[in-house]
């Protein structure tokens, strides 16, 4: 769903929410229909009511001004810069429960009180010139999305003349949503006692069998049996891990240590994986010296592991690169390979919960659960990091990069 606020003449802005990465297909196609209506009417809506500020409206331009903003399934309201109410539609009435039309800025942060400070928003978007994105605030029981949105002349860097505020009633998808962490979390833990009983009888059975071409068979069967099992596992332990990423409950030991070291283990684990796809595995020379880095080395060698096993999966020509740098004074990380790339409009998938690149499939034989780029997007997070596509192109393949908080103690020292 994409909502596009804008004055033909003097501001333009575009703010993109993720509900159709949490939505069921024909509520994302009700959200599509929703978020283009909505386009229309806040388009016309903002130009005339700048255009309004210029010269007086006529009867019909009022009239035809309220149908629009009255018209959007979002709450609409747009203020001046001394915090009152030029503009406001019903559904912004309907949604804060508020008894009458609002007044001031004040008036519209009353519901919020005790969640968002509407006002200390109103004024950050006022001074930072931004759009400001409050994805999900408590409101009688109800969840609300709030954007604030600055109106500026002329276009981009002009002085702020006004703050669109927009409201959303989104407390169906966040429930929609919660239901399904719950499932997903409960079905979780019930398969991971049945699988790891599976895993373990598999690992025993080789060993009961006797010699024989018959046993070999069965042996066979028994180890596709335990390679299923381990992937079970892991994909249930992701679903796991995600859960508590996404909760807070995951603690990080954040210390000191060598990430050029990591990185080294990292590729020798996978060396052989790679070697089955004749592919190389190469860790650049560092041009300066890498300090240690203040992290979890677990959850490091971890990002490193996926972003590696990611690019193996989706290359089948050439190798995968490490480099390792200092980028704004943290520790910088490269991983890029020769694989089959991602298209432009594709891009925006990556590092979403349970999203794949879906033209990506067609270049691998391995099918993914994707979780991986997600997984490692909360734990860099987690540890105070960034973590992004530097670039991409089909056919030529892809850089991954992300960085961490460095110390000023020499990786060779820890």
């Amino acid at each position: 769903m994409r909502f596009r606020i804008f004055c033909g003449v003097c501001y333009t802005c575009e703010v993109r929410t993720r509900n159709k990465n949490r939505m069921p297909k024909t509520a994302r196609g009700k959200a599509k229909k929703s978020g283009e209506e909505t386009s229309r009417a806040a388009n016309a809506a903002v130009r005339a009511t700048l255009a309004a500020s210029r010269r007086p409206l006529t009867d019909g331009e009022h009239a035809r001004l309220v149908a629009s903003i009255n018209s959007l399934p979002i709450g609409f309201v747009m203020a001046d810069t001394d915090g009152t109410v030029l503009l406001s539609n019903n559904t912004t009435e309907k949604i804060l429960h508020l008894e009458h039309a609002p007044r001031t800025i004040i008036d519209i942060g009353a519901p919020f009180q005790g969640t968002l400070n509407v006002v200390e928003q109103y004024q950050l978007c006022i001074k930072e010139k931004r759009v400001i994105h409050i994805p999900e605030v408590t409101v009688r029981s109800r969840f609300i999305r709030t954007f604030f949105v600055p109106v500026m002349i002329p276009i981009g860097h002009g002085d702020v003349v006004g703050v669109v505020l927009l409201t959303e009633d989104v407390t169906e998808q966040t429930l929609l949503e919660q239901a399904k962490n719950s499932f997903v979390a409960i079905a979780a833990h019930e398969l991971r006692t049945p699988l790891t009983i599976i895993r373990g009888n598999a690992e025993l059975l080789p060993g009961t069998l006797p010699p024989g071409e018959s046993s070999a068979k069965a042996r066979a069967m028994v180890d596709a049996i335990q390679r299923s099992s381990i992937r079970l596992l892991d994909i249930v332990n992701d679903f796991l891990d995600i859960r508590a990423l996404e909760e807070k409950r995951t603690s990080f030991r954040n210390n000191p240590f060598d990430i050029i070291e990591l990185t080294k283990e990292v590729l020798t684990d996978l060396k052989e994986r790679a070697a089955k796809k004749n592919l190389s595995l190469t860790l650049s020379t560092p041009t300066t010296s890498i300090p240690a880095v203040a992290a979890d080395r677990d959850r490091t060698r971890e990002v490193i592991m996926n972003i590696i096993a990611n690019a193996l999966q989706y290359t089948e020509h050439g190798g995968i690169t490490v480099e390792a740098g200092i980028e704004n004074g943290l520790v910088k990380i490269s991983i890029t390979d020769t694989g089959v790339g991602i298209e432009p409009d594709q891009q925006y998938l990556l590092f979403q919960r349970f999203q794949t690149v879906s033209d990506r499939f067609l270049h691998s034989k391995e099918y993914g659960s994707g979780m991986g780029l997600y997984v490692s997007r909360l734990l860099v997070e987690g540890m105070g990091g960034t973590i992004w596509l530097e670039k991409s192109a089909p056919g030529k393949g892809s850089t991954f990069s992300f960085c961490l908080p460095s110390t000023n103690v020499p990786a060779e020292t820890i």
